[in-house]
């Protein structure tokens, strides 16, 4: 609660709700910020707890941050045991309010599985902080088949830096991808996500 305290705090922003809270912002010349959670160990078993921090201003969540958690494996375990049977409720809960849904740092198993319900229920997710995983063996690179059914998904990548822009330009196509500061096809994500949706 503390952490989500400090977004509203911050001189010359505004928390964005919406993507026209963003857009807003923009013109307004202040910096627009988008309340995060990393690896959904604050909703604590809780689904209802998803609904508190969406009216909070949270709209992206993180499924798993490197460890294991009650809706899967994060890129550290050495087992990457895929998800529970609670995180399909989570993911169809998130998808249900409007969250953006975020795959980096589980476990290559865990991304699979979350693709194979997100696909199902037709919205985009993204990974952040993300980077190819070709020439050398990582638990935590995204593999090419995960980062071809994010953007399937109608989803993009976001690339730590540009050691890999050629590739999944290549690969996904520039849609699919968001590189440094320009975030124009992370809010066309944003937007579909959101489209629709209210607290």
């Amino acid at each position: 609660m503390l952490g989500i305290a400090d977004y509203y705090s911050v001189e010359n922003s505004k928390v964005a709700f919406s993507p026209t809270d963003i857009h807003d912002a923009v013109k307004d010349g202040k910096e627009s910020l988008i309340i995060s959670l990393y690896g959904c160990t604050n909703i604590q078993g809780q689904i209802d707890l998803l609904r508190i921090y969406y009216n909070l201003g949270v709209r992206h969540i993180m499924l798993c941050y490197k460890n294991q958690n009650n809706i899967g494996s994060g890129c550290d375990e050495h087992n990457d045991s895929g998800i529970s049977v609670f995180a399909g409720k989570v993911i169809h809960e998130i998808a249900k309010l409007g969250m953006v849904i975020d795959l980096a740092y589980a476990g290559h198993r865990t991304q699979r599985e979350t693709l194979d319900i997100i696909e199902g229920i037709g919205v985009p997710c993204i990974a952040s902080s993300e980077c190819a995983a070709r020439s050398e063996e990582s638990s935590w690179q995204l593999k090419d088949d995960i980062a071809e059914r994010i953007a399937a998904s109608g989803g993009v990548i976001i690339l730590r830096d540009e050691a890999n822009l050629d590739h999944f330009t290549k690969l996904l196509g520039p849609e699919h991808i968001v590189c440094g500061d320009d975030p124009a096809n992370y809010l066309r994500v944003v937007d579909q996500v959101w489209k629709g949706k209210s607290a």
